[in-house]
């Protein structure tokens, strides 16, 4: 059965799949919210930096485009298609049970995109955050066999750790970041509170695992 938030008060409430119309204005700006705050873009976000961190050049650049292509790009293409097919609940997958083919098609499309990376000689920063953005998945695939952990909200708080202890100063305001996105996965009804929290515990303890290694 797909897991079900719950109401406050404790009875299962009335799911609200991603693809519905927005009802309200709270609703229309938690949905651009997790559009713009998605998965997709924070990741690509980090991984551009990390690329570049070493300075702009053809290697880096290509390096960044080689990432992101691989990493999210394709993943997000072939479930746009499947979800406007119909062929699962949406591009973000709100069924717990599609979610692990999902993941499990990240990951070996990731993995094509390191091998890639090795043969350009990608800078060792970018290695880094992919390392980090493999051991997430890996981790929220394994917790999904069972739980519906919050994806967006891992990813918001391992992306804004990691900004945040890496490069200082205004990526700080980072940190709001995840909190935003906590609430509007469970403004959507997608997630309950308790799946947004270890979606965001869980990023930020990955991403203090793989600091040291941008340092």
């Amino acid at each position: 059965m797909p897991d079900t938030p719950e109401s406050p008060a404790g009875r299962p409430a009335a799911r609200s799949p991603e693809g519905d119309p927005p009802r309200t204005a709270a609703d229309r700006l938690a949905r651009v919210v997790a559009e713009v705050l998605g998965p997709p873009v924070l990741a690509s976000l980090l991984m551009v930096i990390a690329a570049l961190a070493p300075g702009v050049g053809v290697r880096t650049v290509l390096a960044a485009v080689v990432a992101v292509a691989f990493t999210v790009a394709v993943p997000m293409t072939v479930l746009v298609v499947l979800a406007r097919r119909g062929r699962i609940s949406g591009h973000y997958v709100p069924e717990r049970s599609e979610r692990t083919p999902v993941y499990a098609g990240t990951l070996v499309s990731g993995g094509l995109g390191m091998v890639l990376l090795v043969l350009l000689h990608a800078p060792r920063t970018l290695f880094a955050v992919m390392g980090g953005v493999g051991t997430g998945l890996v981790l929220v695939l394994v917790i999904t066999l069972w739980w519906k952990i919050s994806a967006h909200t891992a990813v918001a708080a391992s992306v804004a750790v990691t900004l945040t202890g890496w490069l200082g100063g205004p990526w700080w305001a980072m940190l709001a970041v995840p909190v935003v996105v906590a609430w509007s996965r469970v403004r959507l009804r997608v997630h309950t509170r308790a799946q947004v929290i270890a979606g965001g515990v869980l990023g930020a303890v990955v991403a203090l695992d793989w600091l040291p290694l941008l340092r």
